[in-house]
């Protein structure tokens, strides 16, 4: 999404990307004596469809099977810009940008967005783990990417539902 890490130590500051401050798993590039000061994250313009979505087992406090950030910057509905980044599909969140290709300089269209799906399954590899297998999380990152369309071309329809269980 842009934003840039702010770190420092007695040596001085430098700021990086946060694709080149998270290296993989579990680890990123502070040195030793570096803390973190800041992440700055910039904010999207009138022309950026934007959504952050967590999917997990329980709505509150849980780790996420998928996780994603979609960022769109459209004129006159075309997409001249993708940014799309999926956690819980691989070792580190991951940029989709096979599917950030199928969707540049397209119209956003159930087609374009479609193809868009099928190109991300080239992006991403999930592995299963207990909170949902490779084959779930592949179709969840593919769902997201499908809400989003939809936020942007039916927004009459909710974004999220709620199940709730009736007193017996």
């Amino acid at each position: 999404l842009g934003a840039t890490v702010h770190v420092a130590s007695l040596r001085g500051a430098r700021t990086l990307p946060v694709e080149e401050f998270l290296t993989g798993y579990r680890t990123n590039a502070l040195a030793p004596d570096e803390i973190v000061v800041a992440v700055e994250l910039p904010r999207p313009g009138e022309d950026v469809l934007f959504a952050c979505e967590k999917i997990s087992k329980r709505h509150d406090q849980d780790i996420a099977t998928v996780g994603a950030a979609l960022w769109l910057r459209l004129a006159e509905g075309r997409v001249v810009e993708a940014r799309l980044a999926f956690g819980g599909v691989g070792p580190t969140v991951l940029r989709a940008r096979g599917a950030e290709a199928a969707l540049a300089g397209r119209a956003l269209t159930a087609e374009s967005v479609a193809e868009a799906a099928v190109a991300l399954a080239a992006d991403i590899a999930p592995l299963g783990d207990w909170r949902g297998t490779a084959e779930y999380r592949l179709v969840v990152a593919q769902g997201l990417l499908r809400r989003l369309h939809l936020r942007a071309t039916r927004p009459d329809l909710p974004a999220e539902v709620a199940a709730f269980a009736e007193a017996v």
